[in-house]
């Protein structure tokens, strides 16, 4: 057999055998798409025509003349069987009103088929049943040759033919519009109307109907990927607009549109507009007045709902200038903003569906219990009745009132809260800390599924060794909203967790009432870079996740123990249990800001002490890293690929870019429409040949470094980066962080906060070996340092063209 034959043989025939009796063979167009690893469909229906065999072998075995193999042989003409299943389904390649079967074939090989002998289809299919059954044991099921005596087999095995989906149109006509994707009312008018529906000759049918049906008996959404249920949606949506507008938050912060489907599917567009004939007639009417309800589903992402009363809403510019009860917004594009309205007068939520029970709402499960720590504490609602009074282990708390309902103030808090409003009563239990983490649920790195977002940078170091040098700046405890937000995501991310639900954590955690705040996508850049999570993207989709590491112990010398990894309350708490109990002492190595996690390193007297330590705390070892070198990039091509945003270079983020022919400047790429593929980074620089990344971080480092601009300047102890959202490689941070026993901070500016790693001579001696690292005093010009150091002037800026980038006077370090 022929790759190409195993992999038809896999995919068709193998995966499907594997879960019972094989009744069709459902061969779409993304089938043939992803099995030639084409870009396009033309593309693979060329490729599939040119795997067939030569014109007159390919006549043979479709006359009869040449037999399949003897009953022990393999099948080798798997590909005839896939060209014949797929030309009478595709849903993009076939004519309309195209029936004729040797007309189809016709056209699709370019040679005269009309009154041709088509005897060799029926003995493929049979040796192929006799080769699954006696080699694999699975049974392929074959329809009845009768009445066509040559393709009968072959005009019934394919799932969905033109007569399936006449059926399909004739269910559509039967039932009321709203009951259309409702898998339960769509089942129940099938198997009562089995008769009017499609005849008993129609095997393929039946044999997905009762897939799509068990999936559906099983609960969950597993239904919506069977071939069935992928058939029925394309009818309905022949006549009906079902889809939805989704407003999702991109890489750092700016926001994409889609249309996306019941089914799931997305479309990308450029605006609300694009989706007026697609979407159910209220939300296109909403669309064209400039006002679009939105509901909240999660991940940072806005879905358009039919709920006016809705607080979230798509609102145009011109809309927005005249609302008066608008709490808070963020511009989508230059026309759209994404507004917050306030709650009404009498307290009361004008967002309807947002209307929660009579009871304790939110917060982060810790067991059985939820996390004590506003504003991550679970909230009450009392649907409008007399403020509640809430008493935590019997004395009552100070409470605020917000969209959601009412929260407690203060904290952490460990014991039953109760809530009493009128006659009623609703406790919950809170905990201050989250629960330690069993390291056999935890869910590891794993390269078959993710991509680093260090890419080729993954576990690599600028310099071999485990030496430490001491750090000389000041040090600062790390503030409360730290400590927060570290046992909250280290409790929802045993199993992996979304960069987006973690985002909305951190915004939620860094929101209480705080206007100068870092933004949530720096405080999880924190969390990456001090070795808690690794942040990866996933292969088969453009997403990105943060996936909990190990809690290492690294001995150093003979008598320092260097703690990697998350150290939440609970792994501190027992570090200084097992320290105590030994004789060792657990010292805390603080960050340089408040905004920073702080290092743990365990002094013991001798080696003898360490290994007791060792043993008792039972950790890993970290895992050994290799030495970093620069790496030119990926210089190959990127067909298929279309570009969707170009870096805004100020900003720090992608905006919408749909060039056609891609200039200078850094842009992401996304491949066609179907959303599976991750995107692409393309840096363009005058002179130098094009390069891909994968990592957007790791793409926008690059490119800067491709353009000759500096990337980091020294400033006093510590590094700084020269432009929005350039970072060093996690695998580098965690190496510094290493080295100097303190983990990178965030600090406050005049109107801005900057990104600090703390570095000795040693340590930047290593970098500049692989990134461009200026020193202030020597890059900087000179009548810019004199204008910037006057009181009168702090606040201002300044582009400073020696070394291309912009200076602010009255950097305040270790402010909030």
């Amino acid at each position: 057999m022929t790759g190409i034959e195993e992999l038809c043989l896999e995919r068709f025939f193998l995966g499907p055998g594997s879960e019972g009796p094989i009744g069709s063979v459902c061969v779409s167009d993304e089938d043939l798409v992803e099995l030639f690893r084409k870009s396009d469909l033309e593309q693979a229906q060329a490729a599939l025509v040119t795997s067939l065999p030569r014109r007159t072998l390919l006549r043979d075995y479709l006359s009869g003349e040449l037999s399949p193999p003897t009953s022990s042989g393999k099948p080798d003409y798997l590909r005839i069987l896939i060209l014949v299943c797929w030309m009478q389904t595709s849903v993009k390649m076939r004519q309309r009103g195209e029936r004729d079967f040797r007309l189809m074939l016709e056209r699709h090989l370019n040679d005269r088929y009309q009154g041709a002998i088509l005897r060799g289809l029926n003995p493929m299919w049979e040796h192929l049943a006799a080769y699954l059954l006696r080699d694999h044991g699975i049974e392929l099921r074959l329809p009845e040759v009768k009445p066509h005596s040559q393709i009968g087999r072959t005009l019934r095995i394919a799932f969905p033919t033109w007569r399936d989906k006449a059926a399909m149109r004739k269910l559509r006509q039967v039932m009321d519009h709203e009951d259309l994707l409702n898998p339960l009312l769509v089942s129940n008018r099938i198997r009562t109307s089995r008769r009017i529906i499609a005849d008993r000759s129609m095997q393929s049918f039946e044999y997905n109907f009762d897939l799509f049906d068990r999936a559906r008996r099983f609960g969950g959404r597993e239904y919506m990927e069977t071939p069935f249920w992928n058939a029925w949606y394309g009818i309905v949506a022949e006549q009906a607009a079902l889809e939805a507008l989704e407003i999702a938050e991109g890489e750092f912060g700016e926001f994409e549109m889609f249309r996306v489907s019941p089914l799931g599917k997305k479309v990308r567009i450029t605006g609300p507009d694009d989706a007026i004939k697609f979407v159910p007639g209220q939300i296109a009417r909403s669309i064209k007045i400039g006002d679009v309800p939105l509901e909240p589903v999660g991940l940072s992402r806005f879905v358009s709902t039919d709920n006016d009363g809705s607080r979230i809403r798509l609102l145009h510019r011109s809309k927005l200038a005249r609302a008066g009860n608008v709490t808070g917004s963020r511009s989508v594009d230059s026309d759209w903003v994404l507004a917050r309205l306030e709650v009404s007068a009498d307290g009361k939520d004008q967002a309807a569906s947002g209307a929660k029970d009579f009871g304790w709402h939110g917060g982060i499960r810790i067991g059985g219990a939820y996390l004590g720590r506003p504003p991550l504490a679970p909230v009450f609602s009392s649907q409008g009745l007399l403020p509640p009074r809430i008493e935590i282990n019997g004395r009552e708390v100070a409470t605020q009132s917000g969209p959601s309902g009412w929260s407690v103030l203060g904290g952490p808090f460990r014991g039953t809260a109760v809530a009493f409003a009128g006659k009623e009563r609703r406790e919950t239990l809170l905990v201050p800390t989250a629960n330690e983490i069993d390291p056999r649920r935890r869910r590891a790195f794993d390269e078959a599924l993710e991509i680093s977002e260090d890419e080729y940078y993954h576990d690599t170091v600028p310099a071999l060794g485990s030496d430490m040098e001491d750090w000389p700046g000041e040090r600062h405890h790390a503030c409360e909203d730290m400590i927060t937000l570290g046992e909250a995501l280290y409790a929802r991310s045993v199993r992996g967790l979304s960069v987006g639900e973690a985002y909305d954590i951190a915004s939620k955690a860094l929101s209480a009432g705080l206007n100068d705040a870092p933004s949530g996508w720096d405080a999880l850049r924190l969390f990456v870079d001090s070795g808690w999570f690794d942040s990866v993207l996933l292969r088969s989709f453009p997403a990105r996740r943060l996936l909990q590491r190990e809690i290492t112990a690294e001995r150093i010398g003979n008598r320092i123990i260097r703690i990697g990894g998350p150290t939440p309350i609970a792994v501190v708490e027992r570090l200084e249990a097992v320290c105590a109990r030994i004789g060792a002492e657990l010292e805390v190595s603080h960050g340089p800001s408040r905004w920073s996690l702080p290092r743990y390193l365990i002094k013991t007297r001798d080696a003898a002490q360490q290994q007791i330590f060792l043993r008792r705390i039972e950790l890993g070892n970290p895992s050994s890293a290799k030495l970093a070198s620069i790496h030119p990039g990926d210089r190959s091509g990127v067909y298929g690929y279309d570009p969707i945003g170009r870096l805004d270079e100020a900003g720090g983020y992608f905006a919408f870019e749909f060039a056609d022919k891609p200039s200078e400047g850094l842009y992401r790429l996304a491949k066609g429409d179907d959303h599976r593929n991750p995107y692409l980074y393309r840096s363009l620089v005058p002179g130098l040949a094009p390069t891909n990344y994968v990592s957007p971080a790791l793409a926008i480092m690059a490119h800067f470094s491709r353009s000759k601009q500096s990337l980091f300047r020294i400033d006093g102890e510590v590094i700084v980066g020269t432009r929005n959202r350039i970072h060093l490689p996690a695998s580098w941070a965690r190496w510094l962080s290493d080295r100097t026993a303190t983990n990178p901070g965030l600090e406050l500016g005049i109107g801005s906060w900057r990104y600090i790693y703390p570095a000795t001579a040693g340590t930047v001696s290593s970098l500049r070996r692989l990134v461009s690292i200026v020193d202030s005093e020597i890059s900087a010009t000179p009548w810019i340092t004199r204008y910037l150091a006057s009181p009168a002037n702090r606040g201002r800026s300044v582009f400073d063209a020696k070394n291309r980038n912009v200076r602010t006077a009255g950097v305040v370090r270790g402010t909030r």
